[in-house]
């Protein structure tokens, strides 16, 4: 999360520094309903040449599974890295990512009066623009935990009730990273959901299977887990009652439908796992479930055409020269973080070499365009 001060309230009631206007604050904060009361966020700051509301600028984030580094206007001004944030529990990006933009007031730093306001304040966004690397897409395992749906355009993640007993957690994996845990004690809702976004699933009518892995704690008596498919409507349940536990197991169940998905983003198809509390004989309940597989899913696989825009690129970050790999040819073009076109060349061969030394340092995106369609990676110039 960052955060830039826009003002302070005329007369500075709670007599806050003039360098609080031109701080560029960073946090990542975890939000977890289970974290300890005493865990510290991760919260820097730097303060600027300017007051960040005076004009528009461009802030930059960029982050990877090991690191994250911050800009403003296209220069780098901080790094950190995953071991260094794991080392006091501060790593946020091992889980799924979601934009959001707003503008809000916070007590402490002085409530805004009427004559603040007037002419009316105004919050302006000029674009905002966002790059994944190293994949075409993108290309998140939702359905096995690792990532957000992305489907028609919009990226959605599970939702599950904060009280339900379901968390999306990295403590326990069939593969990947990241499972969904179930853990409650006793006394068990009647019925316990998580749920995939409206419109994520796209099943052909006819025969079809679901398989999923499961970990049931030793301590655990659960008889059935069910999946409920929406639109159209599908109960599906898995007898539990003799899968082994304290290890992974596969499990799968096939059904039919008589129509295909409707994907429709309002009230379309999606997946719920639901847990009964009538299936549970033990006092507590642990277990994680991970890597669900449809085995006809319109959404499972690449397409053709996406996979004739892949390349690979290096070294990165670069310096004077860059060299791009792809068994398909195409249009390379090299766009600033201002969107700005500096660099453009015709692919005709499987590996060429590109002169980046006129380039200046700072944050860059270069692009593979042929007829089959685009793929954007990002580039920094050091």
């Amino acid at each position: 999360m960052t955060e830039n001060y826009g003002k302070r309230p005329i007369g500075n009631p709670e007599n806050r520094p003039e360098e609080l206007e031109k701080k560029y604050r960073t946090n990542m904060i975890n939000w977890d309903p289970d974290a300890d009361e005493n865990h510290q966020n991760w919260k820097v700051e730097e303060v600027l040449d300017v007051r960040v509301a005076s004009d528009y600028y461009v802030y930059g984030f960029e982050w990877d599974e090991d690191y994250i580094k911050i800009y403003f206007e296209g220069e780098l001004i901080r790094t950190a890295t995953r071991a260094e944030l794991e080392a006091n529990d501060q790593w946020r990006h091992q889980y799924p990512q979601e934009l959001w933009i707003d503008s809000e007031v916070f007590s402490w730093y002085g409530m805004p009066t009427l004559a603040d306001l007037t002419p009316d304040a105004e919050y302006k966004i000029d674009y905002i623009r966002i790059w994944q690397k190293e994949i075409i897409g993108p290309d998140f395992n939702s359905l096995g935990f690792e990532g957000p749906f992305y489907y028609q355009g919009r990226s959605r993640n599970w939702s599950t009730n904060p009280n339900s007993g379901f968390r999306m957690k990295d403590e326990k994996s069939a593969s990947g990273d990241i499972s969904l845990r179930f853990e409650k004690e006793s006394p068990f809702a009647t019925n316990t959901y998580a749920d995939a976004p409206f419109g994520s699933l796209d099943l052909p009518s006819g025969s079809n299977k679901i398989t999923l892995k499961i970990w049931i704690d030793p301590t655990t008596d659960i008889d059935r887990l069910y999946c409920q498919l929406k639109n159209p409507g599908t109960t599906i349940f898995f007898d539990l009652t003799g899968v082994n536990k304290g290890e992974w197991v596969e499990v799968s169940k096939s059904f039919n439908r008589a129509s295909a998905s409707d994907t429709n983003v309002t009230d379309g198809d999606r997946l719920s796992i639901r847990v009964r509390g009538q299936d549970i004989s033990s006092s507590n309940a642990l277990f994680y479930i991970d890597d669900i597989v449809f085995e006809n899913d319109n959404t499972a696989s690449i397409s053709e055409a996406e996979q004739k825009t892949v390349f690979t690129m290096y070294p990165n970050p670069a310096k004077t020269t860059l060299n791009l790999k792809s068994e398909n040819t195409g249009q390379i073009s090299i766009f600033s973080s201002l969107g700005v076109l500096v660099l453009t060349e015709i692919k005709k061969k499987e590996t060429i070499q590109l002169s980046t030394e006129n380039l200046s340092k700072g944050i860059y995106y270069i692009q593979l365009a042929n007829q089959h369609g685009t793929a954007t990676k990002n580039l920094i110039i050091n």
